[in-house]
């Protein structure tokens, strides 16, 4: 997009494939809507005195409140989101402390949001933001949160989707074309696309029997059945748009 690649010559159409393992190997699947989720991104950096920790009067203590700073964050989506908005909170690393008998002075936290609107993100890094300024009053911690918006809700455009799935249909068979029960939690940079130009985005099954496991799991493993059933349908969609 930033290289001027989708105005000369310019875009019409834009199609897009993720495999999927819990989807049965040689079947492709769909959701109308919304398929994947926005992703913000963010790492905070809780910064206090160390110290012996003999003497934890004389520090300001960062794990302490790193602590119930992800506690807190937990509660954003049971008490700040409506149920009805799907929205995800997660911190996936920290790090801090250099030995067990001393209070750490910094301690890093890493970890993303995920919602499916606009007014939820904002919502969420908006409580995120409220809850550090809470901590910093509360346990005496500074912060600094480097906060980065990552990719919009991926969305299928219906018009596009219905001739892809005709195409896929005709294809695979009927029987290999599955209308998933909901869309993911997970994000997709195809986004950014879907969000410019009528989309049509389809999830290609890599299912293994016997294996279960999903994408960014420790055993991911990939059927690659998923390669020619991803090639078929989406050449021939792209033949029969073309067309």
């Amino acid at each position: 997009i930033k290289d001027g690649v989708f105005e000369d010559p310019a875009i019409d159409i834009v199609l897009g494939y993720h495999n999927w393992p819990p989807l049965e190997a040689g079947k492709v699947g769909y959701t109308e809507g919304a398929v994947f989720a926005a992703s913000d991104f963010f790492d905070i950096t809780l910064k206090g005195v160390s110290g012996h920790a003999a003497h934890p009067h004389t520090t300001v203590d960062t794990i302490t409140a790193a602590a119930y700073f992800i506690t807190q964050l937990q509660t954003i989506v049971s008490r700040e989101i409506a149920p009805i908005d799907p929205a995800v909170v997660s911190i996936g690393q920290i790090e801090g402390g250099t030995a067990r008998n001393i209070i750490a002075s910094e301690v890093r936290l890493s970890g993303g949001i995920r919602g499916q609107s606009t007014e939820v993100m904002k919502r969420v890094e908006e409580t995120m933001r409220r809850l550090l300024d809470g901590i910093k009053a509360g346990m005496r911690v500074d912060y600094e949160l480097d906060y980065r918006l990552a990719v919009p809700v991926l969305r299928n455009d219906k018009a596009i989707l219905d001739r892809v799935l005709s195409s896929a249909r005709g294809i695979l068979g009927d029987e290999n074309v599955e209308l998933l029960p909901s869309y993911s939690m997970g994000s997709e940079d195809l986004a950014f696309f879907t969000e410019r130009f009528p989309s049509a985005h389809l999830r290609i099954g890599s299912k293994i029997d016997g294996l279960d496991t999903m994408l960014h799991k420790a055993n991911y493993d990939c059927n690659e059945v998923a390669i020619p059933t991803a090639v078929r349908a989406v050449s021939q969609a792209a033949a029969d748009l073309l067309a």
